[in-house]
């Protein structure tokens, strides 16, 4: 039987892994279009700071296929803020379950708490998203009843919550893609090497 890795090529010298980086691309770029999408939601895996894995559900906001990045919104008082400043390696893995396509990312998350980047996701935000970053409490916080945990429904001014309000940009480093199917399961892995991608065919 032979074990050996498979030859890993610049991209663009197989037609098939090339449309599959592109398809990967063309389904994150979905999942922040408006509408509905299987794509919009993700989990996004971390290291806890007591080093055991974390995982949690994550609103794709921004895609950008040139410089491999994808960007989320959170709190920053949430823990995975606090993981990603203490580890900043994660994993993001999103589906579309009715066509059977997986796509799994790491890469390396860096945390914007101010600046351009923030101020342009803040303003382009509807409020009712920007509710979460006005409740008083830290996310996480025990409390008795889940109603203590409503921020309320006080009118607000637009900047009330600003500055519990981060954006986290993942730099993309690799690609695993799996398509499911009765005619064969096919799966690719794609690696960034400088601004470049090569990538391999391997075992589903």
């Amino acid at each position: 039987m032979n074990t050996r890795p498979p030859p890993v090529k610049p991209i663009t010298s197989n037609t098939g892994l090339k449309h599959v980086f592109s398809t990967v691309w063309g389904c994150l770029r979905e999942g922040t279009a408006p509408g509905r999408s299987p794509y919009s939601i993700a989990q996004l895996a971390t290291v806890g700071t007591d080093g055991t894995a974390k995982v949690r559900y994550v609103v794709l906001r921004r895609v950008c296929e040139d410089t491999s990045e994808i960007t989320f919104h959170t709190d920053v008082r949430s823990a995975k803020v606090a993981e990603i400043s203490a580890n900043p390696s994660v994993a993001l893995v999103t589906a579309d379950l009715e066509k059977n396509i997986q796509i799994r990312l790491e890469g390396k998350a860096s945390v914007i708490t101010d600046g351009p980047v923030t101020r342009t996701a803040w303003d382009a935000s509807r409020d009712h998203s920007l509710v979460l970053f006005r409740n008083p409490l830290v996310p996480g916080t025990e409390i008795d009843n889940p109603s203590d945990g409503q921020p309320g429904n006080e009118p607000a001014d637009r900047e009330d919550g600003y500055e519990n309000f981060c954006v986290v940009v993942i730099s993309v480093t690799h690609i695993d893609w799996l398509g499911l199917s009765a005619d064969g399961h096919e799966r690719a892995s794609l690696v960034r090497s400088g601004s470049d991608w090569c990538g391999s065919w391997v075992a589903p």
